[in-house]
């Protein structure tokens, strides 16, 4: 799936859009669609995180925000978000919020104020680039088997 055949696509595919990317990029430990109880009192019995990376206590949790139009993601979503990581007992800092899309001027000063790093499409264009990139060298690279065979510690006289 690429970014533009994502804006097709409902929210729950852009989710696995997202976990795939992020894969891709090298993310590791990676989750889709957690559960979680609330670590704080709230009437919710659960929250949940569209996709996780990485190791305790270094993990990341990334809440997709997926639009059919040109629609924008408005500040109640973002506070959404920073709510469930406060229930959660997790920093803000860990937060990141990827849309296909755009976020409003507000939004961006919120989550400047509160450590959630965001991500629009203009971003997402980049990382499949990225994406992109390193298939292209890896499938580019052709193995050099003299070089693999040494590395073996095999005897000259099969090389």
């Amino acid at each position: 799936m690429t970014v533009g055949s994502a804006n097709n696509k409902n929210g729950r595919r852009f989710e696995n859009y997202v976990y795939q990317l992020y894969s891709d990029l090298g993310r590791s430990n990676m989750k889709i669609n957690q559960r979680f109880p609330p670590r704080r009192r709230t009437k919710r019995n659960k929250i949940q995180v569209d996709v996780m990376y990485g190791s305790w206590p270094f993990q990341h949790y990334v809440e997709c925000k997926y639009h059919r139009n040109d629609s924008i993601v408005t500040l109640r979503y973002v506070e959404r978000f920073f709510e469930d990581l406060y229930l959660l007992k997790i920093s803000s800092k860990k937060g990141e919020i990827i849309t296909n899309t755009d976020f409003t001027r507000s939004v961006i000063e919120y989550a400047e104020d509160k450590n959630i790093k965001l991500y629009n499409y203009n971003d997402l264009i980049r990382m499949e680039n990225q994406r992109r990139s390193i298939l292209e060298k890896i499938l580019r690279k052709e193995p050099n088997v003299r070089k693999n065979i040494k590395r073996t510690g095999l005897s000259r006289s099969f090389v």
